[in-house]
């Protein structure tokens, strides 16, 4: 049975607990985009890029933003050139012990919701993982995956089963901002994996 969701340990080398090292504030607000599924969601729900297919460089924002396929192999993918101007995310993401498929910043702003959906395919059975790295909270966002809330804070690293139905609910006054990235499962993953109860309750 895939696990619902856990807390995965950030490796030492990518450990940037002073928030002044992450660049994800500079401004790049000429390139957020609103998601796409606008049924999915009520407020504000927007996507930077960060890295996707090869073949959608240098083409439509939306399609380097939202994968409207099945996910591909490795050399599917690149770095889009917005990741030149965020260093320390390009770090993070080049030397994390998982290959890295597809990234992108996603901003939840205050009062919105995410509405219970399932993102089909993101699943540890299916050799593919979806990672929340949290760069910017507010106590009042919830997450709930399965039926479970869950509480992610700052600099926490975090699988969540994408293919559960989950929602977030943003009940604070600061905008929540992850990077969301999808991985190929290997070892190391898979000896993280385990169940966050303590998280649950909180």
């Amino acid at each position: 049975m895939d696990v619902i969701f856990s807390q995965l340990s950030v490796p030492e080398e990518l450990d940037l607990s002073n928030s002044e090292q992450w660049d994800f504030t500079q401004d790049n607000n000429g390139r957020w985009l609103t998601h796409v599924n606008k049924a999915c969601f009520e407020g504000e729900w927007l996507v930077l890029p960060l890295r996707g297919f090869v073949k959608h460089a240098g083409r439509s924002p939306i399609l380097q933003a939202f994968n409207f396929e099945e996910s591909a192999g490795p050399d599917d993918y690149e770095n889009y050139p917005i990741l030149d101007g965020l260093p320390h995310i390009a770090r993070f993401l080049r030397l994390f012990p998982c290959t890295v498929l597809s990234a992108r910043l996603m901003k939840l702003g205050p009062g919105s919701i995410i509405k219970p959906h399932c993102d089909h395919g993101l699943v540890l059975s299916e050799g593919q993982a979806r990672l929340h790295f949290c760069l910017q909270t507010d106590p009042g966002v919830e997450f709930v995956v399965g039926g479970k809330s869950l509480k992610i804070g700052e600099r926490e690293l975090w699988y969540i089963n994408a293919a559960a139905e989950h929602a977030v609910y943003h009940r604070g006054h600061t905008p929540r901002i992850h990077l969301v990235f999808d991985c190929i499962v290997n070892d190391w993953l898979m000896a993280q994996l385990q169940p966050k109860t303590e998280h649950e309750e909180r």
